[in-house]
Parts: C-alpha cells; structure tokens; sequence
C-alpha cells in the first residue's frame, strides 16, 4: 500500500512536471510563432501594399503613355501645319516678289513717260500755244480758258507722277521685307563717311518741301568718325523717316543730328515740328504693316517703312526709338556701333 502511494505520487509529479514543461514550451513556442505569424502577416501586407501601388504606377504609365501619345499626334499635327504655314509663307514671298518685280518694270516706263510729257508740255507745248495765242491775237477770254486747262493738265500730271512714286515706293518695300524675312537681302558692308549718307538723304528729300514752309538743316559733330555699315541701307532708312517728317510737318524745321555717344556709338536722329505721335504708338509703330489711326494722319502708305528701317537698323547692331510730343512734334532716332561685328552674318 506504501509503495502505491509512493508510486502514484511519483507519477503524479511526473505528470505535474510534464505538464508544465509542455506549458513552458507551449508558451516559448507560441511567442516565436506568434512573432513569424506576425512577420509573415506584415509581409503579406506590404506585399499586397506594392501590389497595389504597382497597379497604381502601371494604371498612371498607362494613362500618360496615353497622354503623350495624344500630345505627340498634337505635336505631329502642329509640326505638319507648320510645315504647310512655311509653305505658304514661302510661296506668298515668292508670289510677291514676282508681283512686285512685274509691276516695277511698266511703273518705270509709266513714271518715266509722264515726267517727259511734264518736261514737254512746260517747256514746249505751254509756251507754244501762248506764242500762237499772241500771234493771232486770240481774245483774252479764251487765253485764260487755255492757261486754266494748261494748268489743270500740269496739276494732273504731277498728280500720276506723286502717286506712281509713292507706288514705286510701296513696291520696293514689298520687296525689301520679302527679301529680309527670306534672307536673300543684298547687304555691302563698308567704311562709311556718315556726313556723306546724311547730306545724301537731304538732297533726296528736298522736293518734297517744295509747296510747303519748311527748312531741313543739319547737326553733325565736326569730328564724327566713319563707321562700318551698308551705305544704302542707313541712307534708305533715313530718306524713310525724313519723308515721314515731311509729310507729317506743314511748316517749321526738320533737324538731322549726328554725334558719338561715350559708348562707342554713332547716335543719328532726326527731330521735326510736326504733329507728332501718341506715346501709346511709340513701340508699335515699328511693326508691320501698321500706322497711327486717327482723324489727322491719313497717310497712304503701306506701314512698311519703318518696319524695314527697324530691320535695317538691327541687322547693323543697333537701336531705333522715337520720342515725341504730341502736337509739337518727334525725334526719331537709332544707334549704329562703331566697331560693328559683322562677319558671317552679311557678307
């Protein structure tokens, strides 16, 4: 009976050890699962968290690969029209230089006619006709009849030749800016006395004065130096804008200045005591085909030429500008650089 209590006891506290030994390993064994079930869930997640995030990376590739294709037939379709818009451009050049020169050769031949029959009909029919009228004694009725129509086919006449200039004038503009926008414009780069040029324009200028009360003068530094530059050109711009002053001016004085400047430049321009010009026209007026709309200017031009004169200028390194006072007149000036880089660029 003893040993059977002994015996019991024994395996009961077998038993109570295995017990808690395999409650110890239990616990040691569950905390390490727990700890890589715990592992393995994260991973899980943040393998679920890329998948998603991929599908969000492929989902947004998708839609700008979709994007930029769409920008890119844009792209193709704005490469194509400005391919067509150069053509076009290209071919209207071509068309009006090909006007332009068509129309130039009759013009010269019309103009030149014209100022003969002008040339004729005051030296030779006019004094003819009142040498006969005084001959045969014609009543003086009659005289003043033949000197008013005398008169009128004069007047006509310098009509057809003023407005066959001003035309001539509009056609070589046309194809001056056919010419600067394609490139081709002749450029002859040279040592320049600018004297010269200036003294040059007021004599191209100077019948234009003729019918009205104005005197041009000029302002020229006595020791101004010579520049490099395309002599035809500046003298061009400057019959250009001494024109405009003209035209613009009914009595008064039109300036021609010209000195150097501290920084190595020739500044060159020319003031008149015209009407003058708005400030809100200052920097437009140097564009394309405009010109100042109100009731006082109703010029006939093209809004060409200072357009040309701005290219001109800037082909030469320089600066054109205008200040004014509406009513009292304008200046309009530009700058040429002494030492002009010019190489590659025009010859």
């Amino acid at each position: 009976m003893k040993f059977d209590i002994k015996y019991k006891f024994k395996n009961a506290l077998i038993i109570i050890i295995n017990t808690l030994f395999c409650c110890f390993l239990y616990l040691m064994i569950k905390d390490y699962f727990d700890k890589v079930i715990t592992g393995i869930v994260i991973m899980i997640v943040n393998a679920m968290l890329s998948i998603l995030l991929t599908i969000n990376v492929i989902n947004k590739a998708a839609i700008n690969a979709e994007k930029l294709k769409e920008e890119a037939k844009d792209v193709e379709k704005y490469i194509t029209e400005n391919k067509n818009l150069e053509e076009h451009d290209r071919l209207k050049n071509e068309f009006l230089s090909l006007v332009s020169h068509e129309l130039r050769t009759p013009l010269t031949a019309i103009l030149g006619f014209t100022k003969i029959i002008k040339k004729r009909m005051s030296r030779t029919i006019i004094p003819f006709i009142n040498d006969i009228a005084e001959t045969y004694e014609i009543d003086d009725e009659n005289i003043k009849k033949v000197n008013r129509n005398n008169k009128k086919i004069l007047e006509n006449i310098n009509i057809m030749i003023s407005e066959g200039d001003r035309l001539t004038v509009m056609i070589n503009n046309l194809l001056d800016i056919t010419k600067l926008e394609a490139g081709t414009l002749d450029w002859n780069f040279s040592i320049i006395d600018i004297k010269n040029i200036i003294n040059k324009s007021i004599l191209a200028t100077y019948s234009l004065i003729e019918e009205k009360e104005i005197e041009i003068l000029d302002d020229i530094e006595g020791d101004i130096p010579n520049i490099i530059a395309d002599g035809d050109k500046i003298l061009q711009v400057l019959i250009n804008i001494i024109s405009n002053a003209i035209k613009f001016t009914d009595e008064g004085t039109i300036t021609i200045s010209a000195k150097q400047t501290k920084n190595q430049k020739i500044i060159i321009s020319v003031s008149d005591t015209g009407l003058g010009i708005e400030e809100q026209y200052y920097k437009t007026i140097f564009d394309r085909f405009k010109q100042i709309d109100n009731a006082i200017n109703k010029s006939k031009g093209t809004g060409l030429g200072l357009w040309i004169c701005k290219s001109i200028i800037e082909k030469h390194n320089g600066e054109i500008w205008v200040e004014s006072e509406f009513g009292k007149g304008s200046i309009f000036s530009f700058t040429i650089p002494m030492k002009n880089d010019i190489e590659g660029d025009f010859i």
